[in-house]
């Protein structure tokens, strides 16, 4: 929540919108969905983990209308069930967070592991961008597809088959910007780094380390510890390199404040990114902007 009374509602307002988000029960889609009912949208929570899933629409139906439905996203069968249980109205916005991340050296990598990472990390994305589009046809609509910065920039070793399927999004993200942004379609892909939840700790304690000492993480070296990661966040990010693309709009700093090293923060920015802008370049050019100072400002006031 807002400090001082102030509500996300009166910053962003996404009413009228309706939201679909896989691996909506935990962490970051967990987050993202508690902002978006901040910001007045309604809700189709999709995550395989029915009890937490249930957890998060009971929730979340105290402020929003909230619809709920445990899927496996990589299955096409519970896929194709979805886009039918929910065809009667279509969502305006759909994020891509569903993602697994499990620690395997690179030459102890079997098949069954790397597809099934690919299955769900990437396969998935491709499969609901497409029932999206084709869903939504010349309405248009929102695409936020969250990669990482290990498509970008390795910080724990073990994890180059995550690291494969994530950069295989942001090209997914890039390809599907060119070719349907002429019919409405807005597709962004949105590259978190350390953000501190359950899973993410590891990830997240070496991200730390990199900021304070330009150093890779090696996973058997260990890393830091909590303390030390909540030391340190609060450092500026700063990127090597500067990414850009005219077919992805945003490709942002999620670390630029030391309130988005927090699900909640990362997750404010991400419904800010959900509200449509004007087409032309310069109209473009100012919402990104907007969307950043009003994005780090609810970071910075986020308990």
């Amino acid at each position: 929540m807002t400090e001082v009374g102030v509500g996300l509602d009166r910053l962003i307002s996404l009413r009228g919108k309706r939201a679909l988000i896989t691996g909506a029960a935990a962490g970051i889609g967990r987050a993202i969905a508690g902002r978006f009912a901040e910001a007045g949208a309604s809700l189709l929570l999709v995550d395989i983990h029915r009890d937490r899933l249930s957890a998060a629409r009971g929730e979340l139906s105290e402020s929003a209308d909230v619809e709920a439905h445990a899927v496996d996203v990589s299955q096409r069968e519970q896929r194709d069930r979805l886009w039918q249980a929910i065809a009667a109205s279509y969502p305006d916005i759909l994020v891509n967070n569903t993602g697994i991340y499990p620690f395997r050296h690179f030459l102890d990598m079997d098949q069954a592991l790397y597809e099934e990472v690919m299955a769900v990390n990437l396969d998935a994305v491709y499969w609901m961008c497409q029932e999206f589009i084709r869903a939504r046809g010349d309405a248009g609509g929102v695409i936020l597809n969250l990669g990482s910065i290990e498509a970008l920039l390795p910080f724990k070793a073990d994890l180059a088959h995550y690291s494969v399927s994530k950069a295989g999004v942001v090209a997914l993200t890039r390809a599907l910007a060119k070719e349907h942004g002429g019919r409405g379609f807005r597709v962004n892909a949105l590259l978190p780094g350390g953000i501190v939840t359950e899973g993410g700790r590891p990830v997240a304690s070496c991200a730390s380390s990199w900021v304070s000492s330009g150093r890779a993480c090696s996973s058997r070296a260990g890393c830091r510890s909590d303390a030390q990661v909540s030391q340190t966040r609060s450092r500026a990010w700063r990127w090597p390199w500067s990414p850009t693309s005219a077919a992805m709009s945003t490709v942002r700093r999620s670390q630029s404040t030391a309130g988005f090293w927090r699900p909640e923060g990362f997750a404010a920015y991400i419904a800010a990114m959900a509200r449509k802008h004007r087409s032309s370049r310069a109209s473009r050019i100012r919402s990104r902007r907007a969307i950043t100072r009003l994005a780090t400002s609810i970071a910075r006031s986020t308990s």
